[in-house]
């Protein structure tokens, strides 16, 4: 089996891919939908010991230019132009020596640049170094002494740059190539002159693939290790499985900034897609309110068909729910159940759902069909303007939406 990991997509070059390919010394794909794939792998000048270049070698778009990417081997490549040319903006960052490893280590593993400062790039090895340049690699600073909480060598498996503060950085480290199954997970908030565990209430013997921080909600970390998703709503100081993916290794993380949705790659190759919506609104103190209504998405009713079978060779992955998706936080079991009744533009109501007595996040759904509608009946409501209104106890909260209904 093989690990997934996400490809990165130019944010304004539409139809520009860039593929995060297991066995990047055979190649580093760029696909263009308009010219086809492109190898951009870096190459070797005359008289130079052979790049090393790790199974699954980072790829890193910049986030302060579209057309800038960093690729690691052992050394840290930039291009300006998308791969079309590269040059190298750090000395060796690994522990190996020059030319090939006898076992394709002493590779970097993970790139990332601060989103706040232009030219702070962070770099980790899979030898366990962790390298970090201010002014875009003219000068690099080894932090690896200072992660003093995580035995030395094993393989930093990602670093995350904050969003929000200049000086804050996750990272990382994977030692179960060295028999050491622990967590190791840590924040700075001074660019790496100091670091503090975040690994309590992790699986004791789950090593950690990737940490992410959610682009909204600076309190909402996301943690992939060998049994499965975690997430934190305070920062790090306690986690909470997700209880409803399989217990698999997470590899990769994304969130996508405007769906507000998290994507999941697993080991397998398998894909997933988490609506975050309730978890970015409740981070931080947030989660502290009794009643909560969360921010409801646009919806669609559209007449739906089933898909012919092709046999042993169909292939289909569950589709979202259909029809307006509405998440409900109750902070304690009220002693009575609750109702989110839906109205129209006119006040009038259209259909009302329970809302169980019970603590936690509940997910409701409506299917966008007029009240008393069969099952399997296409009978939308019109187009416009809707609104939620949850009452629990003597709470109650409304929340508008749009619904756009196929004719």
């Amino acid at each position: 089996m093989e690990r997934s990991l996400l490809t990165r997509a130019l944010p304004v070059l539409i139809g520009t891919l860039f593929l995060a390919a297991p066995a990047a010394a055979q190649g580093v794909p760029r696909l263009d939908s308009y010219d086809g794939p492109t190898n951009i792998q870096p190459r070797l000048r005359k008289d130079t010991p052979e790049f090393r270049f790790n199974w699954c070698s980072p790829i890193l778009l910049s986030p302060h230019n579209s057309k800038t990417v960093f690729f690691g081997g052992n050394f840290l490549f930039r291009s300006d132009n998308r791969g079309d040319t590269w040059r190298i903006i750090s000395p060796d960052l690994t522990r190996g020596k020059p030319g090939p490893s006898a076992h394709r280590g002493h590779t970097i593993t993970t790139i990332a640049e601060s989103p706040l400062k232009e030219g702070t790039i962070y770099v980790g090895t899979d030898d366990g170094n962790v390298m970090v340049t201010q002014d875009g690699g003219k000068r690099w600073f080894d932090l690896t002494s200072t992660l003093s909480g995580a035995p030395q060598g094993g393989c930093v498996s990602r670093l995350e740059a904050s969003r929000f503060q200049e000086n804050l950085v996750y990272v990382s480290i994977d030692r179960h190539r060295n028999d050491d199954r622990a967590p190791y997970l840590f924040r700075s908030a001074d660019a790496g002159e100091s670091w503090t565990s975040l690994a309590s209430g992790l699986p004791a013997e789950g090593p950690v693939y990737v940490v992410r921080e959610d682009p909204r909600s600076p309190e909402l970390l996301y943690v992939g290790t060998e049994f499965g998703l975690f997430f934190s709503l305070d920062g790090g100081s306690a986690w909470h499985r997700h209880p409803h993916l399989p217990t698999v290794p997470v590899h990769d993380l994304a969130v996508h900034p405007r769906e507000r949705e998290l994507v999941i790659a697993t080991h397998g190759r398998g894909i997933y897609v988490m609506d975050v919506t309730p978890l970015q609104e409740l981070a931080g103190s947030r989660g502290n309110k009794a009643v909560h209504l969360c921010d409801v998405k646009p919806a669609r009713a559209q007449r739906r068909s089933a898909l012919s079978s092709l046999g042993v060779k169909h292939y289909a992955g569950t589709n979202p729910s259909y029809g307006a998706v509405f998440g409900v936080y109750l902070r304690e079991a009220p002693g009575t159940p609750g109702r989110l009744t839906i109205s129209n533009g006119d006040g009038t109501k259209v259909i009302e759902l329970p809302v169980a007595a019970q603590g936690g996040l509940q997910r409701l759904v409506w299917d966008l069909n007029r009240e008393g509608t069969d099952t399997g009946e296409y009978n939308p409501v019109p187009s416009g303007e809707y609104t939620a209104t949850l009452r629990v106890g003597n709470t109650t909260i409304r929340k508008s939406f749009q619904v756009a209904a196929e004719e």
